[in-house]
């Protein structure tokens, strides 16, 4: 290889490789602009203005990312009064309940489990059990009665006799597939499914109920569960002119 062959191969070289960076830099660029875009955005819901749980933070925390997807989903459905991360007093202390929905039609209330595997259990049982393969295999408190007790803790704290006026929804992750499950149906105001099942099942659900709470009832009920939330009373006084605002839409 002559001089002449040397030098051309070192100017292609050098080209090939200030390309390769700038190619590399851009990618990086675009990795960026768009993350802060979706920072941005998840910034604007509701749900970031109840929990203030970072981008990250929700999408790094499994439980967290799947009461954000359940929230967003029912927001987009149209259930606009939804609280988070609601912390109720008990006789014996406290419960928490992950998600509570509500409108003229009663009082919905979601245990979310973000699991993935096989599930296997009974309405019946104490526990259920998850299992991801031959080896792992674990435990987990039976969440039909779980949510039963946050409606029972619920309609203490409210005062409310009614059964008929909450519902139950309990919500795993999509990649969580149902195993010889049994007598989960037992009652039409329970449901267990998956994520990607929820609005086709609520709105099918939402057809057959009748209106149950006036405008009155849901603003007491609303601000007293409010109350178990984290939010700053300048955020849960701009959501009493917000429910008022949802109520004079309907």
């Amino acid at each position: 290889m002559n001089r002449k062959e040397i030098i051309l191969l070192v100017g292609i070289l050098f080209v090939l490789t200030i390309t390769g960076f700038f190619y590399i830099a851009l990618i990086i660029v675009g990795v960026k602009l768009y993350h802060h875009y979706q920072q941005e955005q998840f910034k604007k819901t509701k749900y970031y203005e109840q929990t203030q749980n970072s981008f990250l933070k929700t999408h790094l925390n499994k439980g967290l990312l799947g009461e954000y997807h359940v929230f967003r989903k029912l927001d987009a459905m149209g259930l606009k009064l939804l609280l988070i991360n609601v912390i109720i007093p008990t006789e014996d202390g406290s419960s928490e309940i992950d998600l509570i929905g509500m409108d003229n039609k009663g009082i919905y209330v979601f245990e979310i489990k973000n699991y993935s595997g096989w599930i296997y259990g009974n309405a019946y049982d104490k526990n259920w059990t998850q299992t991801l393969n031959r080896n792992s295999k674990f435990k987990f408190y039976n969440p039909i009665r779980q949510n039963y007790n946050h409606i029972q803790h619920i309609k203490n704290y409210l005062n409310v006799e009614d059964d008929s006026l909450f519902f139950s929804y309990v919500v795993f992750g999509t990649k969580a597939i149902f195993k010889n499950l049994k007598n989960v149906d037992i009652e039409g105001n329970i449901k267990v499914l998956n994520l990607d099942q929820l609005a086709k099942t609520f709105i099918k659900d939402d057809e057959n109920r009748q209106k149950r709470l006036t405008p009155e009832q849901i603003v007491e009920y609303y601000m007293a569960l409010k109350k178990g939330t984290s939010q700053s009373e300048e955020t849960k006084e701009k959501h009493i002119a917000y429910v008022k605002s949802i109520l004079d839409k309907n």
